[in-house]
């Protein structure tokens, strides 16, 4: 009951240090996804317009395609990866977890997640890179 009130008093605003925490939870979880979608964004746009002719006659179209798909599969395996850390911070940040709940999931989400990411990053590239896929 404890840790119910105590979260329902940080969202409902009585309690100023939970809201300061509350922010510092949503920068954390929004700024990093916020970057990544903004820089795979820019990356494709820039890519298609550095092509600077028409795009149905442009040679190298087939390639400008094939490098905005591998970036669409990295930025796709980092937001898989955090989805369910922001959701899990988010839900405890709200009272709907309690603080002194099992500690295995966000173990999970915390730190497996993300070495999942670090290890399958390289993998998309080394298979997307036509040179590199045959010597690994």
């Amino acid at each position: 009951k404890q840790w119910y009130q105590r979260r329902v008093a940080i969202t409902a605003g009585d309690d100023s240090e939970g809201m300061v925490k509350l922010l510092l939870v949503i920068l954390e979880v929004f700024v990093p996804c916020t970057i990544v979608l903004v820089c795979m964004l820019l990356q494709m746009v820039h890519i298609k317009r550095s092509l600077q002719r028409p795009a149905q006659d442009h040679p190298q179209l087939a390639s400008a395609n094939y490098v905005n798909a591998t970036v669409l599969m990295i930025s796709l395996l980092f937001f898989l990866c955090n989805i369910p850390f922001v959701l899990n911070v988010l839900l405890t940040a709200l009272g709907v977890y309690p603080d002194e709940g099992p500690a295995f999931p966000g173990v999970v989400y915390k730190y497996t997640l993300p070495l999942v990411n670090a290890a399958l990053f390289p993998l998309i590239i080394i298979l997307r890179k036509r040179t590199l896929a045959p010597r690994y």
